[in-house]
């Protein structure tokens, strides 16, 4: 669909019944074609993002799980941007939840913002259906 309406963006014709005619588009349809690919691309890299917070909190969980077969005075390496630092395995705990805790926030956020494109996208796709029905290509 997102190709169909990019489509009709970047060459403003339209086919009718195999000919190709030419269809007036205003500055309001063109501008709601416009919308809709720029959110099908945002929705798109929101996507991404929220796949790899999930990776994220999945690593974060085993990571957590791992940690819950060590002895509390074990010393283990953490990692705090780049580098490792060495830290008691109930340190390490406390690090994992309070990471767990941000990315699923940065992941409800993410969501929300989805939710509201792809609400937005369906708005514009049932306006622009409804304008131009069968003939967008």
């Amino acid at each position: 669909i997102v190709q169909n309406f990019e489509v009709l963006a970047a060459k403003m014709r339209l086919l009718d019944s195999g000919k190709e005619a030419d269809t007036d588009i205003t500055w309001k349809e063109q501008s709601s074609i416009n919308r809709f690919s720029i959110l099908s691309s945002q929705s798109t890299s929101l996507n991404a993002a929220l796949t790899g917070l999930k990776t994220e909190h999945e690593t974060l969980s085993d990571a957590y799980e791992e940690l819950e077969l060590a002895d509390d005075d074990d010393m283990v390496p953490y990692r705090v941007g780049d580098v490792f630092v060495d830290v008691t395995v109930e340190k390490a705990r406390e690090l994992l939840e309070e990471r767990k805790e941000t990315v699923s926030k940065e992941q409800a956020q993410l969501q929300e913002k989805m939710d509201g494109y792809e609400k937005e996208m369906a708005m514009l796709k049932k306006e622009l259906y409804g304008r131009f029905k069968d003939q967008i290509n």
